[in-house]
């Protein structure tokens, strides 16, 4: 062993015992055998080693508070029902994922998968071969896409809160002239996975123009009006008019009234020719077609035949346009 001087000499056990048959008995002790010459051997080679085992006794420690660090757990996502969509925005369907922390924090994220499309920011449900556009969000403003690349898109959580919930915002855009049908699409996190799904239904809307005559003088008199119909994509229709208000009409024999009761015929045809009546007979005299989405246009034609001798004045009826479908 080396001198505690550290002058490089080596003691022998014959110096060590040298050294301690030489030192003073009255109140030595170890504690203080490094100031009697500063050559007790031993001494601070043992204190060396106590330093190491403490050192060797906390490494397994650390390494043991590594492993119990916190465990972040996704609940199953609930399915998510858009609701029916007939080509104005759909806001509607949000639904939370719920992630459970325990044992402490931890840093997590959680991303969302392109589904069908495979792309995060153009999401398609389907019906068949048909997509239906959307898209789902990490805000209520829809601003803030939800995908799948961590630190640009995804959620992020620290694991502070024992349970947290984030919504998740579905928009179904305006304007998709896309058949009735249900349209699916299924997501998936790192774990799990969830159904987005919505309804089409078949749907229509009508509106109509007046019709006005003009002056009659007792010869043929022609005139026209429209209707406007809107009806989801592929969808059949059929369109009829009622006889009008006039006692004792019929959709082949209208009648328009004055106060009085006097009365002046008129006809309604969906051809220009007038030759064919527009009534409301289902597959027999009512006009029938197909939607696209778009608004479509069908033309009433109207005519007062001549030789009607009639009292002066204004004749008026009311018409009633219906669509089936």
């Amino acid at each position: 062993m080396r001198s505690a001087k550290g002058d490089g000499r080596w003691l022998t056990p014959k110096h060590c015992r040298s050294l301690l048959s030489r030192a003073p008995r009255t109140g030595w002790s170890p504690r203080s055998a490094s100031s009697f010459n500063g050559k007790v051997c031993g001494l601070q080679p043992l204190a060396r080693k106590r330093s190491v085992l403490f050192v060797l006794v906390l490494v397994p420690a650390l390494a043991f508070g590594w492993q119990v660090d916190a465990a972040c757990v996704l609940d199953q996502p609930p399915n998510m029902t858009l609701g029916p969509y007939s080509g104005m925005q759909v806001d509607t369907g949000s639904t939370n994922l719920t992630v459970n922390c325990t044992a402490g924090s931890a840093n997590y994220t959680v991303g969302l998968s392109g589904g069908n499309s495979g792309v995060t920011t153009a999401r398609t449900m389907k019906s068949g071969t048909v997509a239906l556009n959307y898209s789902l969000s990490r805000d209520a403003a829809r601003t803030q896409n939800w995908g799948n690349v961590a630190g640009t898109d995804t959620y992020a959580g620290n694991g502070a809160t024992a349970s947290v919930s984030v919504p998740i915002y579905p928009r179904i855009a305006a304007g998709q002239l896309v058949a009735p049908g249900t349209y699916t699409d299924t997501v998936s996190t790192a774990s799990k996975s969830f159904t987005v799904s919505a309804t089409i239904l078949p749907s229509c809307s009508i509106s109509t123009s007046a019709m006005s005559f003009g002056i009659y003088a007792g010869t043929v008199l022609d005139s026209t009006s429209t209707i406007t119909l809107t009806c989801s994509n592929t969808t059949s229709y059929t369109v009829s008019l009622n006889q009008g208000v006039a006692t004792g009409a019929t959709t082949s024999a209208r009648q328009m009234t004055r106060s009085g009761a006097t009365t002046l015929n008129y006809t309604l045809s969906s051809d220009a020719a007038r030759t064919a009546n527009w009534g409301n007979t289902a597959g027999g005299d009512t006009v029938a077609g197909t939607g696209s989405g778009n608004s479509q246009t069908l033309t009433i034609y109207g005519r007062v035949p001549a030789g009607q001798r009639v009292m002066p004045g204004s004749y008026a009826d009311t018409i009633v346009a219906t669509i089936t479908y």
